[in-house]
């Protein structure tokens, strides 16, 4: 196994760095309906997580200070044990994963070095924007470049996605997929190449507001399985419909068809309805960006509170739908696609 003395280190403090930026995503359709193979369409936005990841002498120690959000810095360490980093901090769960399984990846035992993680993010985890998804990719992404190798999207998208499995138990590759490629990506599990780019056509413009996440995505998974297990038939009907939907929005984006696609973006938001992952706060949220001139608004992640988004057509009237959500009491932001996904910062 290689250890910290095998490479070189930088830095005053006898450590080796490096900066990386994650971008979160918005899932613009196929929600619930991926999770059993129908495909689904999700974006890389101009919304980012950085990382400091810094290899350093020392006994094998993890340490990590984290802002995320609202919540206050977070200063937690963790000594290895059995090669491996754990945190009681549930929060910092997918931090001491993701250094775990990049090192076991790269046959690294990382008991014999210290690993400092500086974590920054104006938003709060779980609100269905992918924010761990995000760290996974960060921190795999960061542990590799600092012991100098390389890492392509498509493994970084596969080896973040494991870091998920361990943590959740399960998990689709659209979140861990589509922020380490960047883009729009096209989820369509049942294929052996499930992640696929979508060269679009025009710029797409969005205002992604959200609320408090009032249950977690596992929670409105098993609501959704639940009616699947007791209705049957219709349920899945909604996921094939979903489906298809998701086929048919890949078409618009290609083409530049924002007008027909924004019709399938309000589509997509009544089948969620339909499915009982959408709470009040959510539909209030979508009906004031209607109310504000937006055409399409949908949520997006699990449900159970958290994100929505709406499209528009510039970036300014993003800026202004966003000012007006802000002064009726709701957290949003401007977006647009970032092309880039996971990536080193000079």
């Amino acid at each position: 196994m290689s250890s910290i003395t095998d490479i070189d280190v930088c830095s005053d403090h006898g450590c080796r760095c490096v900066k990386v930026r994650s971008p979160v995503k918005v899932t613009l359709f196929g929600e619930h309906a991926v999770v059993y193979g129908y495909p689904a369409i999700a974006v890389a936005v101009s919304k980012y997580i950085d990382f400091k990841i810094c290899l350093c002498s020392g006994s094998g120690e993890l340490r990590v200070r984290s802002r995320i959000g609202r919540e206050q810095l977070v200063e937690s360490a963790a000594r290895s044990s059995s090669k491996e980093f754990s945190f009681n901090d549930r929060r910092l769960i997918y931090v001491a994963e993701a250094v775990n399984t990049a090192s076991s990846e790269l046959g690294i035992d990382v008991s014999r070095c210290a690993i400092n993680v500086d974590i920054n993010s104006d938003l709060p985890s779980g609100v269905g924007l992918g924010t761990s998804a995000s760290v996974s990719s960060g921190i795999v992404y960061g542990v590799f470049k600092a012991f100098g190798r390389d890492i392509d999207p498509y493994t970084l998208a596969s080896v973040s996605r494991n870091v998920e499995i361990k943590v959740q138990g399960a998990a689709s590759p659209m979140d861990t997929g589509t922020v380490s490629l960047g883009g729009v990506v096209m989820v369509t599990p049942k294929l052996y190449r499930a992640l696929r780019r979508l060269e679009v056509d025009k710029d797409l413009f969005l205002v992604v507001g959200y609320t408090p996440k009032r249950k977690l995505t596992y929670e409105m998974i098993n609501v959704v399985r639940d009616k699947l297990s007791s209705i049957g038939r219709p349920i899945e009907m909604i996921f094939e419909s979903i489906g298809e939907i998701s086929i048919a929005a890949s078409q618009k984006l290609i083409n530049g068809d924002l007008r027909g696609l924004l019709e399938l973006v309000n589509l997509n938001q009544k089948l969620l309805e339909a499915l009982g992952v959408v709470i009040d706060e959510t539909r209030d949220l979508v009906k004031a960006m209607l109310d504000l001139g937006v055409k399409a608004a949908k949520m997006s992640g699990g449900g159970g509170g958290g994100a929505v988004y709406g499209l528009v057509d510039s970036s300014s009237r993003a800026r202004e739908v966003a000012k007006e959500l802000e002064t009726m009491g709701y957290a949003a932001f401007p977006a647009t696609v970032s092309y880039r996904g996971t990536h080193a910062l000079d």
